[in-house]
């Protein structure tokens, strides 16, 4: 009986081993861990985002919590626009930001390195017709000034607001205008409604700043950045005060120069934009619930097999004293018969030599 229970056991073994080796091996992002420029499209981001938090406990909610975004903004050529996201825990930025068509050199580049890609670039010489847009998500291991100032900041140090709710929503906006437009759905475009969306969306006060003020030292909403007063003093060794940088940096965000290049979007267009947002929210969590389910799955097999193996080494052992024992037994039980045996046969031999001891006395001659 032990031993066909002992089979039985082997068997749920085997199965669940099977069931287990077609896991997925778990998917890990670890943003402080990746090289500063490492980048992903908005979407890729997406999809790495449901496969991360799908293969962490249920009970560990989502990563990834943010404290601020900021508008940037550079103050020379196109005047770019972008958001910076600072993170409760992680110290790593990430930085989301529109641009044209990159050439094939600077594709793996950070476009705001050493060698910085204006998202007008590559489409200033032609005509306002649309292209495809490059949305991109960019690892920053500390805050790069360069001549880049904070023209708007959004702090959620208070509320509830994780990365993947801002991917979402910058997916929203691409798939709202998926093209790169000069005068229409640029980096202003992209990083405004962004910020202006998101602000709505969690009830908070999007903070407007000058940029003159910022490059004037006023950087405690910048992390890891430079101290106020180098700064001060680098910008005024390259440029003297009131200088074209300094008139420059005076124009608010959404402006080229004098020009205003981007306005808030209407409450009808954010009503669609939430509409889509809400949408991809629901698939999103409705994706990680089940993967997070199937994983859960897959832990419980896990479990059970290690349950069985245990079990299983459980019965060998079992199995394996009550053979010993058996064996113990039998070997004492033959020691026995060997020992009661060689009596037998003791007295035995002693019988016949007793026997043939009388038949010697009865065969010699009787004395008269």
């Amino acid at each position: 009986m032990l031993v066909d229970l002992g089979r039985m056991l082997l068997s749920y073994v085997q199965r669940a081993f099977r069931m287990s080796t077609s896991c997925s091996p778990p998917v890990s992002l670890n943003l402080d861990e990746l090289k500063d420029g490492h980048f992903w499209g908005v979407e890729a981001l997406e999809d790495n985002l449901k496969l991360h938090i799908a293969h962490l406990p249920s009970s560990a909610g989502y990563p990834f919590m943010i404290r601020q975004v900021q508008i940037r903004k550079n103050p020379k050529g196109a005047q770019h626009e972008y958001a910076v996201i600072t993170f409760r825990e992680q110290s790593s930025l990430l930085v989301l930001e529109r641009m044209g068509p990159q050439p094939t050199e600077n594709r793996t580049k950070d476009p705001l390195g050493s060698s910085p890609v204006s998202p007008t670039s590559s489409v200033s010489s032609s005509s306002s017709k649309a292209v495809d847009a490059e949305d991109r998500v960019t690892v920053w291991k500390k805050m790069k000034k360069r001549d880049d100032a904070a023209v708007g900041t959004l702090d959620l140090y208070t509320k509830d607001v994780y990365l993947h709710q801002v991917i979402l929503l910058a997916c929203a906006i691409r798939e709202t205008a998926p093209e790169y437009d000069l005068l229409k759905s640029n980096c202003y475009y992209f990083a405004g409604t962004l910020v202006d969306a998101l602000a709505q969306r969690s009830g908070t006060t999007l903070q407007l700043k000058d940029a003159v003020e910022q490059a004037q030292g006023v950087a405690e909403n910048e992390p890891n950045a430079e101290q106020p007063d180098t700064v001060l003093a680098e910008v005024n060794q390259r440029n003297p005060p009131m200088s074209h940088r300094t008139i420059s940096l005076r124009a608010k965000r959404g402006k080229w120069g004098d020009i205003q290049v981007y306005r808030r979007p209407t409450q009808a267009y954010l009503d669609k934009l939430f509409a889509l947002y809400d949408e991809r929210l629901e698939s999103f969590e409705k994706a990680v619930a089940a993967q997070r389910a199937e994983a859960d799955t897959k832990t419980q097999v896990a479990e059970l097999k290690r349950q069985l193996e245990m079990q299983a080494a459980e019965t060998r052992r079992q199995l394996e004293m009550q053979a010993a024992e058996t064996r113990r037994q039998l070997e004492t039980q033959a020691a026995e018969t060997r020992r009661q045996l060689d009596r037998k046969q003791a007295e035995l031999d002693r019988k016949q030599a007793e026997i043939e001891a009388l038949r010697r006395e009865l065969s010699s001659p009787r004395s008269i």
